[in-house]
């Protein structure tokens, strides 16, 4: 699916999900704002999406810093252009228990990985998701915990 000529901002991109999403959508034609706190992290992400061949932003920014964070969506409209794709990737940490799960009876049989996510994120910024309105997603190969 071509995003071609269009810009897509991925939050709490410096690593994990939101770099493969960031690399997935350049793949697919965007150029990229790169936003996290991870300066060093956002580096290895910029060079991910500037060797897809397209044009890529990243600035280190406290996402729940106001003023900071609007001064760093400008600085990318004023770089990049208009921003016409927002993956809002970042999220809180937390620590939990390892899960002891059986994933051989999933679907997929395996663990889910980054780029898992990111191919969905491709198919819901593309045209081919334009009628699709909120609407719940569940990628999880076929295995749900509840």
């Amino acid at each position: 699916m071509s995003l071609e000529g269009q810009v897509a901002v991925v939050t709490g991109s410096a690593t994990g999900i939101g770099r493969a999403c960031a690399v997935r959508l350049a793949q697919d034609g965007a150029d990229i704002g790169l936003l996290d706190l991870n300066a060093e992290g956002l580096d290895e992400t910029r060079a991910a999406v500037e060797a897809e061949g397209r044009r890529c932003e990243a600035i280190a920014v406290d996402l729940t810093d106001r003023a900071p964070l609007f001064a760093a969506f400008e600085s990318l409209r004023a770089s990049l252009g208009f921003l016409e794709i927002l993956h809002n990737n970042a999220g809180g940490a937390f620590q939990s228990a390892p899960l002891m799960i059986d994933y051989s009876s999933a679907k997929a049989g395996r663990v889910g990985e980054p780029e898992d996510i990111a191919h969905a994120v491709s198919f819901l910024a593309s045209p081919g998701a334009s009628y699709v309105t909120g609407e719940h997603l569940l990628v999880a190969g076929g295995r749900t915990i509840h």
